[in-house]
């Protein structure tokens, strides 16, 4: 897994995004973190999280409650 940190991986995250995701690229709000995974140097997976699930702590609790033992199978 490699972090997008610099302008030629961000441009990849971009390309990748606009590419193959149904909604392509759109702006995100706030920081940001991005991941591209790769297996023999090609992407299989890309991970992308905004300054909002940053704080989504409380929201995963309510719904580990509301769900209980079956939780893990979501995450």
């Amino acid at each position: 897994m490699t972090v997008v940190d610099s302008d030629e991986r961000k441009s990849l995250w971009k390309e990748y995004i606009d590419r193959c995701h149904h909604l392509g690229h759109t702006r995100t709000a706030g920081a940001t973190m991005q991941y591209i995974v790769k297996i023999d140097d090609g992407p299989v997976a890309l991970f992308g999280f905004s300054a909002s699930a940053y704080r989504i702590a409380p929201r995963d609790q309510w719904i580990a409650g509301v769900i209980g033992s079956a939780w893990h199978i979501f995450i």
